[in-house]
């Protein structure tokens, strides 16, 4: 399976904007960035899921197995999102990326990550798509609740799959051996020369 996903899984993803240059990263930076993403996921959504399963406690209806009692919890969270709310919670997590990015961007060494400008762009996005939505709830605007919903979840998942990939760099560069990752890239470059030249 790591051979599969190092050979031919992240070298064909290569090619979206988030993700140049992540055939570099390391088995133990995505172990590393998954354990923090999914820590600082449920810290950010711990009133969602919370309030649903303190909810379903207080539900009347007769639980009368394990499956019934998480099919409660599912139902009772629904209702919490089922407005949309996820984007909201999508704006604070996609946060730090924004800072991450900047630090990325101003990073003049040969290790910079590829492309941070994709990764400020979709936070203007998300957080645009969040105030509108935020605007138009509080002035009791209509909003299509089914589109809202949808829209949420979607939003969500992308700033969820954004905040893990912007993590695997950052712990990929705190790794990094300056010295021979510029030796690599001199090594790369004389051996592109040489086939340029035709030399062996």
């Amino acid at each position: 399976m790591d051979r599969f996903i190092n050979k031919y899984f992240l070298p064909a993803i290569e090619f979206l904007p988030f993700c140049k240059g992540i055939s570099r990263v390391q088995k133990k930076n995505f172990l590393d960035a998954a354990s923090d993403v999914a820590i600082t996921v449920l810290l950010a959504t711990f009133p969602l899921w919370a309030a649903a399963f303190f909810a379903a406690m207080s539900n009347e209806k007769d639980i009368d197995s394990f499956v019934a009692a998480v099919a409660s919890v599912g139902n009772m969270l629904y209702v919490q999102i089922n407005d949309g709310a996820l984007i909201l919670y999508s704006a604070s997590l996609i946060a730090p990326v924004l800072v991450m990015a900047l630090e990325f961007r101003k990073d003049s060494q040969i290790l910079k990550v590829p492309s941070p400008m994709s990764y400020i762009v979709s936070v203007f996005m998300i957080q645009t798509a969040a105030t509108i939505y935020f605007s138009k709830k509080a002035s009791n605007d209509y909003i299509n609740i089914e589109f809202a919903y949808y829209v949420s979840i979607s939003m969500f998942l992308l700033t969820i799959i954004i905040l893990y990939i912007v993590n695997c760099f950052r712990y990929f560069e705190a790794g990094i051996d300056p010295g021979s990752e510029i030796e690599s890239s001199a090594k790369k470059f004389r051996d592109g020369y040489s086939r340029h030249r035709g030399v062996q």
